[in-house]
């Protein structure tokens, strides 16, 4: 059996593969769902101060990276978007100097799982002052 094994092994290239390294990347970002409603309120169309989701998302990072208000989502989250939202030459690195600014490394431009979660991180501390912010 062992033999076969060997046979079948060495008809495939020689060694067996071994599992991937690498970790998928993500292609879509989150918010707390128990703040998703505030989310909706900023970006809804005739009543919000902006468009998309995405724009309240990159606001709401944006302003918590600023004000230091990085919050883990504890609890149950929301999808609100996909990757290929964020525009490659505005929001993307946007996102890039927030990510660099926590981490301290450059070389973060190239994991868009640690870029995502910081935002994300960052956009659930940012929501709450953001929607005071807007409201007052």
């Amino acid at each position: 059996m062992a033999a076969a094994s060997t046979k079948r092994t060495a008809a495939m290239g020689g060694a067996k593969a071994a599992p991937s390294a690498e970790k998928k990347q993500t292609d879509r970002f989150y918010v707390q769902k128990s703040k998703h409603r505030l989310f909706q309120q900023l970006a809804a169309r005739e009543t919000g101060p902006l468009e998309h989701m995405k724009d309240v998302f990159l606001l709401a990072a944006a302003v918590g990276f600023r004000k230091g208000l990085r919050r883990r989502i504890d609890e149950e989250r929301q999808h609100v978007g996909f990757w290929h939202y964020f525009s490659e030459t505005r929001d993307v690195p946007l996102l890039q100097c927030i990510a660099i600014a926590e981490t301290r490394d450059v070389a973060v431009m190239g994991d868009r799982n640690a870029i995502v979660e910081i935002a994300q991180e960052y956009a659930n501390g940012g929501i709450d002052l953001l929607a005071d912010m807007l409201h007052e």
